[in-house]
């Protein structure tokens, strides 16, 4: 899971070509990101989904980016957050009546309504189901002033994977912290180790539903199995209920 060994393992069991851009070099952290991403790619495809551009056209080559944890660079040239080009969908997926988006290396952008504090949580994989998003209208990350974005919206069909070798880094845990103002249908933490006592609490406090420790590829795909089971039998229950009131 956090070695190239999982990486060549995961890749090679793709139906899809994949090219990796390490962005100076694969870390230990790089690895775990894209291995996780590899592994739901795998479950969604032994569910029998296909692999989509989110312009519905066939998908010839997939291709990663796994730069460090940032907002920006120094020279403010590239930018992770939403609103921005790298807050589209890796790609999608499709079975029957659903479609998934699937993002990677993703800053939320999330603002509590109580202050003017804004937090930028970022997570390996995001599972977004396509069929009730809609559209909302924000002020642009960042500025205070009368920029406005839009970005679409769908609590209830959005699932969170994030990796973490041992603990979420200093530097990221001021972020970390938005989560608990992303109310998403669940929150799926892996780590290499069980968490200790005040990283177990931190995840508790920022609502994450489950941490499991995972080390190679055939468990990453046994944890995600299960996480991708549960998504995707409440939003075929959602598409149901919709399709009965109309």
């Amino acid at each position: 899971m956090w070695d190239q060994e999982s990486f060549d393992t995961l890749k090679a069991g793709l139906a899809v070509p994949l090219k990796v851009t390490w962005d100076k070099k694969a870390s230990v952290e790089k690895y775990g990101r894209v291995n996780a991403f590899l592994a739901v790619l795998r479950v969604f495809q032994e569910l029998r989904f296909k692999v989509f551009t989110p312009e519905a056209q066939s998908k010839c080559q997939l291709v990663l980016r796994p730069a460090d944890r940032r907002l920006t660079d120094r020279r403010k040239r590239s930018f992770t957050i939403v609103g921005h080009d790298t807050g589209r969908p890796i790609t999608s997926l499709r079975r029957g009546g659903l479609t998934i988006d699937l993002y990677f290396n993703y800053h939320f952008f999330v603002q509590a309504e109580t202050t003017c504090r804004q937090y930028f949580p970022s997570a390996s994989v995001i599972l977004r189901l396509r069929n009730f998003l809609r559209m909302a209208i924000t002020p642009s990350p960042g500025s205070w002033g009368s920029d406005i974005i839009g970005i679409t919206v769908d609590w209830p069909g959005t699932a969170v994977i994030e990796t973490a070798v041992v603990d979420i880094p200093a530097p990221l845990r001021r972020h970390f912290r938005g989560y608990k103002l992303v109310p998403a249908a669940g929150k799926l933490l892996l780590t290499s180790r069980k968490p200790r006592t005040k990283f177990a609490q931190l995840l508790r406090n920022n609502r994450f539903d489950l941490s499991v420790e995972v080390s190679d590829a055939q468990g990453c795909i046994v944890a995600l199995r299960k996480f991708v089971d549960d998504f995707l039998s409440v939003q075929e229950r959602r598409c149901a209920a919709s399709a009965s009131t109309l």
